[in-house]
């Protein structure tokens, strides 16, 4: 603006001067060029102040894509913040569901369990050789299945020991076990069980001789009461199957719940690959 003003002062000066010199018709045509000149340079600021204003507005532009961008941002982070608390949430959901698990396993534990067991191989000299049962993987046929029980369904293992040891040999021991059935015999055990109040599911296991139980386990259960445990039988036998076990230790202990479903094994059948066999009769039993 203050440039138009000058050059309109600068024409006014011009034009006096000119009429001053007589040259009038010049002094119009002068006027009209500065006049035309001054119009000229008027369009030219206004349109210069139209560009500069639009140049403005493009210039705020990015400021409102900033603004989008921090909008956009916003939301994002919002998402993300409702990520995180189901995130949370579903942990939480997890964390409740191991709790009651550990919970039930907690509860399953507190039934204690004990797997008793007969086995000739240890209730022979200490440097004798067993010719009776089979010495699998270090153990005797009826300890390997007790192994095997305990494998699925945890307990402790007790060893039914008696004072007086068997013969090694196999026919040695097999007259020897016919002399204490003949005559009901209750042979001393040397190894007893301490606790035997606190568990709740007692396992009874053992090599059949002379189709019936060991004498041994007979003076197992007259030195225990079972009254109010659950009882589950196993053997090993040479042909004979279980030769009424079961029934033989319900008669023994008739306060106790003893199961009908035992597990006979032949002896000449138990190895370390019958896992799957004692897994099965046990699921059967419900463990």
């Amino acid at each position: 603006m203050k440039k138009v003003i000058s050059i309109m002062l600068t024409a006014a000066l011009l034009v006096s001067a000119l009429v001053a010199c007589g040259t009038a018709d010049t002094a119009s045509e002068t006027g009209a060029s500065i006049s035309s000149t001054v119009q000229t340079s008027s369009a030219e600021l206004e349109s210069s102040s139209e560009t500069k204003a639009e140049s403005v507005a493009f210039e705020e532009s990015p400021q409102e894509s900033e603004t989008e961008s921090k909008a956009a941002s916003s939301k994002a982070a919002e998402s993300k913040a409702e990520s995180s608390a189901s995130s949370a949430e579903s942990e939480a959901v997890t964390n409740e569901s191991q709790a009651a698990s550990a919970a039930e396993n907690e509860q399953t534990n507190d039934n204690k369990i004990l797997i008793v067991y007969f086995t000739h191989a240890e209730n022979i000299e200490a440097d004798a050789i067993s010719g009776a049962t089979p010495i699998i993987d270090g153990y005797g046929s009826v300890r390997l299945l007790a192994n095997m029980i305990q494998n699925k369904v945890g307990g402790d293992l007790f060893s039914i020991q008696t004072e007086e040891k068997y013969p090694a040999e196999y026919n040695a021991a097999a007259d020897f076990a016919k002399e204490q059935t003949d005559s009901n015999a209750r042979p001393a055990l040397s190894t007893h069980v301490e606790n035997m109040d606190e568990y709740d599911t007692v396992f009874i296991g053992y090599c059949a001789w002379w189709y019936d139980m060991p004498m041994s386990i007979y003076s197992f259960l007259d030195e225990y009461d079972l009254t109010g445990k659950n009882v589950y039988v196993f053997n090993t036998h040479e042909g004979s199957g279980t030769p009424g076990g079961v029934q033989s230790i319900a008669n023994e202990e008739p306060g106790a719940a003893v199961e009908s479903n035992a597990l006979s094994i032949s002896g000449g059948r138990v190895s370390a690959d019958l896992q799957s066999d004692v897994d099965s009769w046990l699921s059967q039993l419900g463990f």
